[in-house]
Order: structure tokens, then C-alpha cells, then sequence
């Protein structure tokens, strides 16, 4: 069996401990130490939890780790009204860099000031992941720091941590139910290769199997797992006891 690169390995190892945990929480306030502890390892320490499904940015909010003048800031002069970020997370379903949320700076004025006002306050670059849940809503965890390290393996382990502390934090608050299903074990070994951030040509090449295939079975483990996307496969898979810590 091809061996997983260091990094890579390090790097997914941490992000499933971090399911592990999370899903061991008894509260939303346990599950977002443990967040913030482990973003803050590579330098991130502001956070939000967001649902994008009202107009006031205050009811919006699940969980607020920004700092607290900036959240004063923010809605006071409802900044939310032109924030590119949000506004972007509705369109996508892939992880971002806040300065690749796309706006015209000469047309929307605000939105550039959203951006430069954002840095005053120790965020110059931010990390979003937007949630697509089955039920329309949409929902998002941004994080953003000074310097933060996004080199080899870092994006993917905070795609895959943000989607659990959400997950977590909103199964807690008892927004929507957790569906489990069994997968099979070509499904789950999938899984388990996907997990450790191997591409779909890469697991066809270790499984001796074609890429359709993998692509095959990638797409049933999301449909029996409720899943909206194949990070969030993970993430429900893992929670379902599918993949662990020690498949890897």
C-alpha cells in the first residue's frame, strides 16, 4: 500500500483527533475551545459561526469569537449589508481566502472599507467554509488572523475542522438531526483515502480501481450519508463511525 506523505498524514491525523473530540463535547462552549485552541496553532484567532437565513447579522450568529469592539463595529454600521464574504459564501460550496471573495471596489465602496476595517482588528487574512445543508440554508465558519499558516496539509484539515465544529455546535443547540447510515467496505476504505486528502485518481491508483469508480462510490457514501459535499462526507462519516482514527 503507497505510503501517505508526513505532512499529509500529520495534518489529517490532527483534524480527525479534532472530530474525535468534538464530537465527545457536551456543549457548544466545549466544542469551540477545542476550536479555537487548535486554529489558534496556526495562527487564527478570531472565529464566527454564521447561518445565512436572516437579515439581521445578530440572529444570524451561532458562534462569535471575533473581537468584541469589531462585532460592535460590524453591526452597529451593519457592515453584514456589504460584507463580500458572506455574500459569497452563499455562491460557493469550496473553502476560501476572504481576498478571494470577488467585489468591485470602485462600485461597492463598502465592501472595501468591510475589508480594510477587518485588518484594524488583527484580521488581515481570513479562511471561510461554507455549509450547504440538505434543507436550502446555508451556513459558514470564518476564521482569520494576522499571519496565519495555510501551507501543505493546513487548508484541508481546517475544511474538515470547521465542518465538525459546526456540525457539533449545531447538533448541540439541536438545529437539525444527525442521519447515519451503513456504508459498504469498499464505500468506507474509500472514505478512509479521501480522508487523508488523496485525490479520486489517486485512490483509483492505490485500490487498483478505476477513478470512475472511486467517483462511484464517493457519490453513494454521500447520498446514504446526507452529505452536501464530499468534505462534509467525511465529516458525517466519521461521525457515524464509518472512518476513525485508527483506519489510518
Amino acid at each position: 500500500m503507497q505510503k501517505l506523505d508526513q505532512v499529509d498524514k500529520y495534518w489529517a491525523a490532527r483534524a480527525l483527533t479534532f472530530v474525535e473530540a468534538a464530537e465527545v463535547a457536551h456543549t457548544p462552549d466545549q466544542v469551540l475551545k477545542v476550536f479555537s485552541h487548535e486554529i489558534a496553532q496556526v495562527g487564527f484567532y478570531a472565529h464566527l459561526m454564521i447561518v445565512l437565513d436572516s437579515r439581521e447579522f445578530s440572529r444570524r450568529v451561532l458562534a462569535n469569537g471575533w473581537h468584541p469592539e469589531w462585532t460592535a463595529v460590524y453591526t452597529k454600521e451593519k457592515l453584514a449589508d456589504d460584507d463580500p464574504v458572506p455574500r459569497h459564501t452563499l455562491r460557493s460550496i469550496n473553502p476560501f481566502l476572504w481576498r478571494e471573495a470577488p467585489y468591485d471596489s470602485e462600485a461597492e465602496p463598502r465592501a472595501l472599507t468591510v475589508m480594510r476595517r477587518a485588518v484594524d482588528f488583527g484580521m488581515t487574512e481570513g479562511f471561510c467554509v461554507p455549509i450547504h445543508h440538505g434543507d436550502g440554508s446555508v451556513a459558514g465558519v470564518s476564521i482569520a488572523g494576522e499571519r496565519p499558516d495555510l501551507g501543505h496539509g493546513v487548508r484541508a484539515a481546517l475544511h474538515l475542522m470547521s465542518l465538525a465544529a459546526h456540525n457539533r455546535v449545531r447538533g448541540l443547540l439541536r438545529l437539525g438531526p444527525t442521519v447515519q447510515h451503513a456504508l459498504t467496505p469498499r464505500e468506507r476504505e474509500v472514505l478512509r483515502w479521501m480522508a487523508v486528502g488523496k485525490t479520486a485518481w489517486e485512490i483509483g491508483e492505490i485500490l487498483d480501481i478505476a477513478e470512475v469508480t472511486v467517483n462511484t462510490h464517493i457519490s453513494a457514501a454521500q447520498r446514504k450519508l446526507n452529505a452536501v459535499n464530499r468534505a462534509s462526507t467525511i465529516v458525517n462519516a466519521i461521525r457515524a463511525g464509518e472512518v476513525s482514527l485508527s483506519d489510518l
